[in-house]
């Protein structure tokens, strides 16, 4: 799963934010898919790739490596045009879920308190990449302070893809989402965390937060999909 949205082939834009299409959002960023209802307009879809921003924009744009996304969400009358909009994504899983077993699902979010209201988030776990599908846990956000979210859930459908999407109310409301990872919880179950799924590795970076490969006598930094990052150095 593309949870920290650096698995893409997105050259940035401008001030490193872009507003594109469903289609192009689907082509850009790999194992993940738009969705989003703009009424008769495209969708506003943002890529961020800068660790600071200026004005506006808060710093720590990302909670985990270089991009983050946008979801928004708008139920509003302007200009005498009533708009009724959100914005949402798919993230397709490696393996499908399985019927019965609880999974524990960690992200994190962050609004701009001076452009958008304080709203919610909802998240799924769909059968098709371009459905809520089941909605899991609807989360809040209200500041501009990256927040740890952890949701523990059971799954009742063949769910290949986690859904998520602004939750639509009155107002323009809007939020980062960044570094989602999904684990099998068995501790839900048994009460001890007996079959706990081996962590796997999700990328490599180095010192300066790049993707890198395996790379003798280099310090790189190993992270995993539990959300734990290990320094390895390996000599030759």
């Amino acid at each position: 799963m593309n949870g920290s949205f650096e698995q893409n082939n997105i050259v940035p834009m401008g001030n490193c934010m872009t507003n594109i299409s469903n289609n192009d959002y689907t082509n850009y960023m790999h194992y993940s898919t738009a969705f989003s209802v703009y009424g008769s307009m495209e969708s506003f879809i943002y890529f961020d790739s800068c660790v600071t921003y200026t004005g506006v924009y808060a710093e720590n744009i990302t909670q985990d490596g270089n991009y983050s996304v946008l979801l928004g969400c708008k139920d509003t009358i302007e200009n005498s045009i009533y708009f009724l909009q959100y914005t949402a994504y798919s993230l397709e899983l490696t393996q499908q879920l399985m019927i019965g077993s609880y999974y524990k699902l960690i992200c994190y979010n962050k609004t701009f308190i001076n452009i958008f209201n304080k709203g919610r988030v909802e998240l799924g776990v769909s059968e098709v990449d371009t459905s809520m599908g089941v909605i899991i846990d609807t989360l809040e956000y209200s500041n501009n302070i990256w927040k740890r979210n952890e949701v523990i859930f059971k799954v009742n459908n063949n769910a290949k893809f986690l859904t998520m999407r602004g939750f639509v109310e009155s107002g323009n409301h809007g939020c980062l989402v960044d570094n989602f990872i999904l684990t099998l919880d068995s501790f839900a179950v048994l009460g001890v965390n007996e079959q706990a799924a081996e962590k796997q590795l999700l990328y490599i970076t180095d010192v300066l937060g790049r993707h890198s490969k395996p790379t003798l006598n280099v310090p790189l930094f190993y992270r995993y999909d539990d959300g734990t990052v290990e320094k390895m150095i390996v000599f030759e």
